[in-house]
C-alpha cells in the first residue's frame, strides 16, 4: 500500500515539546524508511544534525538579482564621481602667487585669472611690509574653481609701539602708560639723577628716549629725579641786600627779602639769614629768606663849633657814617652836611668842614 507519514505527537505540557517539533519541522522533510520485518507504518528518518536543508531555486534567483542590482548602484556611483571629478578638474585653475603684493596688485592679478580677491585679516609681520599680502587661500599653486575667491590676510608692517613723553610725569603713572598703553616693559630698577628742573621723584626722560618705535615688551628704563644737586649755602649777613642777593643767586639760590626797622644797621644790610648759611649744603633751586634793615630816620645834630674829634665821636656813636673835609691841620668844624635838624636813614653820610 502507499507510504503514510507519521507525525510525533506534540507533548501537551509546554513549550519545551513544541520547540522539537518546530525545529524537526525546520530540518526538512524527512525520508520515510520502513524497518525490515515490520508490518507498521512507515516514519520519517530525521536527517544528522548539521546537514544544510537544499535553498530552492527561487530564493536563490532572488539573492543573484540583489547582488546584480547592488553593483549596478556602485558602478552607477562611480561613473557619476569620475565624471564630476572630470568637470571640476576641466573647470578649475591653479591659484596665482600674491604674496608679497599689494592688496591693489593682488586683486589686479586675480581678476586677471578670472578669480575673485578678499582681504579677510590683517597681522603684524617683520618681513612684510604694511598692506603687502602675507598668506591666500588657497596657498599659491593650489587648485581653484575658475571664477572662485581666493582670501588673504595682509601684513599690518612690523609691530612696534612708541615710547610716550613722560618728562614730569611721576612713577606710577609713567609704568601705567608704558604698561597698559604702549604694551612696553618698564624696568625693575630706576636710575636715578640730580635735575634743577624736574621735582623729586618725578620722571626725567626714558631710555629709550621719548619718541622712539620699539617691539611689544621691549624693556624702557625710567630716569627719576633726586631733585635739585645741593651745592654750599654761603654765609651773606652783614652784607648789602644787593650783594647778598647776587651771591645767592650765582650758587643757585632763590632769595625772599622782608625789612625790618633798626637803628642798629645800615639801610639795606643782611640782618639775618634762613636757612642759615656756613658750613652746609642744599639743594639748588631752595628758596633762602632775607631780613634787611629798614632804618628810622634820625635827625642830624649840630656839630658846627665842635672840636673836630668829638663832633666825629658823636656822630659815629649815632650810627651816622662821617667824613672830614677842609684844612688837614684843622681841629674846629665851621660847617655841615647835611645840615643840622635834616631827618636821615640810620647810617647816613655826614661831611664835616674843619678849620
Amino acid at each position: 500500500g502507499s507510504p503514510t507519514l507519521a507525525f510525533h505527537h506534540v507533548p501537551p505540557d509546554g513549550a519545551a515539546g513544541a520547540h522539537a517539533v518546530t525545529e524537526q519541522i525546520a530540518r526538512g522533510p524527512a525520508a520515510l524508511v520502513k524497518r525490515p520485518g515490520s508490518t507498521g507504518p512507515a516514519v520519517p528518518r530525521i536527517p544528522a544534525q548539521g546537514v544544510p536543508y537544499p535553498v530552492p531555486a527561487r530564493l536563490q534567483h532572488r539573492r543573484r538579482r540583489g547582488v546584480l542590482a547592488l553593483l549596478a548602484v556602485l558602478v552607477t556611483a562611480f561613473a557619476v564621481g569620475i565624471g564630476a571629478w572630470q568637470v571640476a578638474v576641466g573647470n578649475s585653475v591653479d591659484t596665482p602667487s600674491l604674496i608679497g603684493l599689494t592688496a591693489e596688485q593682488a586683486q589686479a592679478k586675480a581678476t586677471e585669472a578670472g578669480l575673485k580677491f578678499r582681504v579677510v585679516d590683517q597681522e603684524f609681520d617683520e618681513t612684510y611690509p604694511a598692506g603687502q599680502v602675507l598668506s591666500t587661500d588657497p596657498g599659491p599653486g593650489r587648485n581653484i574653481s575658475a571664477s572662485g575667491t581666493i582670501t588673504a590676510v595682509v601684513s599690518k608692517g612690523p609691530e612696534r609701539y612708541t615710547v610716550p613723553d613722560l618728562e614730569n610725569v611721576d612713577v606710577a603713572e609713567a609704568k601705567r602708560r608704558l604698561l597698559d598703553e604702549a604694551s612696553l616693559t618698564v624696568r625693575d630698577e630706576v636710575t636715578e639723577k640730580y635735575s634743577d628742573t624736574i621735582a623729586k621723584g618725578k620722571i626725567i626722560r626714558t631710555d629709550p628716549a621719548a619718541g622712539t618705535a620699539l617691539r611689544r615688551d621691549a624693556v624702557v628704563t625710567l630716569i627719576v629725579s633726586k631733585g635739585a644737586k645741593p651745592v654750599d649755602l654761603p654765609d651773606v649777613v652783614g652784607k648789602s641786600v644787593e650783594e647778598a642777593t647776587a651771591i645767592l643767586t650765582d650758587a643757585g639760590f632763590k632769595v625772599v627779602t622782608r625789612e625790618q626797622e633798626t637803628n642798629e644797621a645800615a639801610n639795606g644790610t643782611v640782618l639775618e639769614q634762613s636757612p642759615t648759611g656756613g658750613n652746609r649744603k642744599l639743594p639748588r633751586g631752595t628758596t633762602i629768606d632775607l631780613v634787611v634793615a629798614k632804618s628810622a630816620l634820625i635827625v642830624v645834630p649840630r656839630v658846627i663849633g665842635m672840636d673836630v674829634d668829638d663832633a666825629v665821636e658823636l656822630l659815629e656813636r649815632m650810627g651816622f657814617d662821617v667824613d672830614r673835609a677842609g684844612l688837614p691841620f684843622g681841629d674846629r668844624v665851621v660847617d655841615q652836611d647835611p645840615e643840622p635838624g635834616t631827618e636821615v636813614p640810620y647810617g647816613s653820610r655826614i661831611t664835616l668842614r674843619v678849620f
